[in-house]
């Protein structure tokens, strides 16, 4: 009971804030090659706030959604995703926070991927192929309470469609291009700094570090170390190896960093992913409770953990809108979605389901049902292990 006492008033506590301003804060911080350009943008578009949340020290004010497309010329795929001030004393920091098909969660857009430019006096961009995903896709999620939030909103089916990806992503290059302190070298492509990480290593390595990376810090696996097998594969016409992890040798190396399935439920909201159709998504805490999970479950019973929130004492929020310690998802191996690309599988358990769009996506729930955390969910709600067809 008084477990259960705590989590209600720490939920409370965090979603107290619900007031905001219908003006664009005064104190927003844009960065970039040509700030002011931004900022003009920014009030062309109307991009006002229209709820705020406070997650530990941070006060994060939202947009309304957008629907829009996900490359520069369109190639038919569409995503959703949402612009934040985040205010941290009393400064705000404009971010923008999209939604992965595959792991059905917002994640920060850190950096932008293969961007190619008009060489004019608006340096304007005329193709982009995808976002980076900065430091580690494990370091870009937002907390578990502000993913239900987002998936309530998609539930209203109103997400904005009037904003081009072209200023979306012009706004997204505005605050991460370069930090104030580098300067473009001579006879280097402005693209040469939105590369991500396993390309161009280097500059990208130098841009990144400058920015976010300041603000993260990656904390060890949460997991003992499992058995790993080693794969062999091509990649770009050349020969690399994944490790990947027996299902049934991952444990956590302290049983109270694991959810708590039991009393452990925070909040929850129905809502729908392209690749899953109808699913919920649920906050869970620690037994410990330094640690949130986000969990969705599909219609068929079948859940995963697309992400976790390290928010102890020692944790904040940082100005990119995400919490400042990370751990990594390729060491993590729970931390896998539904669905995924098959090299990303362990070989013995790939499925013979694929997303009938993306051939390269197949079912992980032959790997997921054999992890302890899984199990621990089905067993606490007395609900029988699903099959994988």
């Amino acid at each position: 009971m008084y477990n259960n006492f705590i989590k209600s008033f720490i939920f409370l506590y965090i979603i107290s804030i619900s007031c905001y301003s219908s003006s664009i804060p005064l104190n927003t911080r844009f960065f970039g090659k040509n700030p002011i350009r931004a900022e003009k943008l920014v009030h062309e578009l109307d991009l006002v706030p229209v709820k705020s949340i406070a997650v530990k020290n941070a006060i994060y004010h939202f947009t309304e959604l957008f629907h829009f497309d996900q490359t520069i010329p369109s190639d038919g795929r569409k995503r959703y995703g949402v612009f934040a001030y985040i205010e941290i004393d009393n400064v705000f920091y404009f971010r923008f926070f999209y939604k992965s098909n595959s792991h059905g969660i917002f994640r920060l857009a850190p950096f932008i991927a293969y961007a190619s430019w008009l060489n004019n006096e608006n340096e304007q961009m005329t193709s982009i192929s995808w976002y980076s995903k900065g430091i580690g896709e494990g370091s870009l999620a937002l907390p578990p309470v502000i993913q239900v939030y987002l998936a309530s909103e998609i539930n209203k089916n109103n997400a904005r469609t009037d904003i081009s990806s072209l200023n979306i992503f012009e706004l997204i290059a505005s605050y991460n291009f370069l930090s104030p302190e580098l300067e473009q070298r001579e006879g280097e492509e402005l693209s040469d700094l939105y590369i991500r990480r396993d390309q161009h290593f280097e500059n990208f390595k130098e841009s990144e570090n400058s920015l976010m990376a300041k603000e993260v810090e990656f904390i060890p696996p949460l997991i003992k170390a499992p058995v790993f097998v080693e794969k062999s594969f091509i990649y770009k016409g050349e020969e690399r190896s994944r490790i990947f992890a027996s299902p049934k040798s991952i444990t956590l190396k302290d049983y109270r960093d694991g959810p708590d399935f039991e009393t452990g439920l925070v909040t929850k909201a129905e809502y729908n992913i392209s690749y899953y159709g109808n699913v919920s998504g649920s906050v869970y805490e620690s037994k410990n409770n330094d640690i949130s999970y986000y969990i969705i479950k599909n219609k068929e019973n079948k859940i995963w953990i697309p992400s976790l929130s390290i928010l102890g004492d020692d944790a904040k929020i940082t100005t990119y809108g995400v919490p400042s310690r990370a751990t990594d998802y390729d060491e993590n191996y729970f931390l896998l979605p539904l669905w995924e690309r098959s090299k990303y599988i362990h070989p013995d358990y790939r499925s013979s389901q694929i997303i009938p769009r993306e051939e390269n996506y197949q079912s992980s729930w032959l790997y997921l049902s054999e992890i302890e955390m899984i199990k621990n969910y089905y067993q606490a709600n007395g609900i029988e292990v699903p099959k994988d067809i």
